[in-house]
């Protein structure tokens, strides 16, 4: 084990480092990125307490960002919160692994905590089974693999990509396109029109839907065209679906999907979908990220799974210190600690 590395909180003196670190780790996500540190700090009001391993010439060899999360019970930490954001372990060798894992115990032993949560990365194979956990809430991750096509021609891309999908996949694409749905890249003039659908969608559900200032947020924090689009789908002129996606390195992350309801026969969210993915194959993207499905969410894995992805597995890792956390209603942590993951719903008495 190299003696040299030890563990530390990031500062701003080492945000350089950190950011040189992430870029260069191949699994690293937009979750690990110091835009979105800033960007749950304001949404959330919480604390980023990110742990970082540095040489003697304060170069970063790994990290764990997480966040402490006050809520009515106590401090939770998350790694890391809103929606089930993938901010596990990223390192350069086994051995820095190891000193942040045993770095990680040391803090949930030691800080004044009700409960604490690593979720895995999708797209690594670290070994968690000797994380600080008591309990463990499985995931499906869903990504279609992009095909390096960036130099090919549009139809190309297009073919390339249709291949991919399943005939009924393909037969929803096909279907907008005979409609004549148009799809446009659009910029902060889309937002209110995302918003206000998402927000009838989710309500349709009985699910909550993200935070007003979430679409307030995300724009400040990110830059269009570089770390976000929304794409639009027309018909006669009028907008009938909108999405949301984001960029980091070589990952489109499908992050908020919208359809109005009228006109969801007209496919015009699969047509949007088949586009963004072309994009990203044009931009060299390898990954189109989906996102994670719990193993009772049968038509939503469906739905990913046609086009093309492929399941990766993850979990969400956590330890209990207060057992009064598991003594509470699901309502009760949901409202105590919004957009904050406590315990699984299943480990509640």
């Amino acid at each position: 084990m190299n003696s040299n590395i030890s563990i530390t909180t990031l500062d701003s003196g080492l945000e350089s480092s950190y950011r040189t670190f992430v870029e260069s780790a191949d699994n690293a996500l937009i979750y690990h990125s110091l835009a979105y540190r800033d960007f749950i700090k304001d949404l959330l009001n919480v604390t980023p307490l990110y742990r970082v391993a540095v040489d003697t010439h304060r170069n970063i060899h790994g990290i764990l960002p997480l966040a402490k999360c006050q809520g009515s019970l106590g401090t939770v930490l998350n790694a890391l919160p809103f929606y089930g954001a993938n901010g596990g372990f990223l390192t350069d060798s086994p051995n820095t692994l190891t000193l942040l894992k045993q770095d990680y115990k040391a803090l949930v032993n030691n800080l004044d905590i009700v409960s604490s949560t690593i979720i895995s990365n999708p797209l690594d194979i670290l070994d968690y089974s000797d994380v600080a956990a008591d309990l463990r809430d499985e995931r499906i991750g869903q990504f279609t693999s992009l095909p390096n096509l960036s130099e090919a021609d549009d139809k190309t891309i297009s073919e390339a990509l249709m291949s991919r999908y399943h005939q009924k996949t393909r037969n929803m694409v096909r279907k907008a396109e005979k409609l004549g749905i148009s799809i446009t890249v659009e910029d902060h003039k889309a937002v209110d029109f995302l918003e206000k659908i998402h927000n009838e969608n989710m309500n349709a559900l009985g699910v909550t839907p993200k935070p007003k200032e979430f679409f307030k947020l995300f724009q400040l924090h990110f830059q269009h065209g570089r770390d976000w689009n929304i794409y639009t789908a027309k018909h006669d002129g009028n907008r009938i679906a909108a999405m949301l996606v984001f960029y980091f390195k070589k990952i489109t992350e499908y992050y908020v999907p919208a359809i109005s309801e009228p006109h969801r026969d007209k496919q015009g969210l699969s047509l949007i979908i088949h586009k963004a993915m072309c994009d990203s194959v044009r931009l060299g993207h390898q990954w189109w990220n989906w996102g994670g499905t719990r193993g009772s969410m049968h038509g939503v894995y469906r739905f990913k799974s046609r086009w093309g992805a492929e399941d990766r597995p993850y979990a969400f890792y956590t330890a209990i210190r207060d057992q009064k956390i598991l003594l509470q209603s699901a309502e009760v942590l949901s409202q105590s600690y919004p957009h904050v993951f406590v315990a699984p719903f299943s480990a509640l008495k």
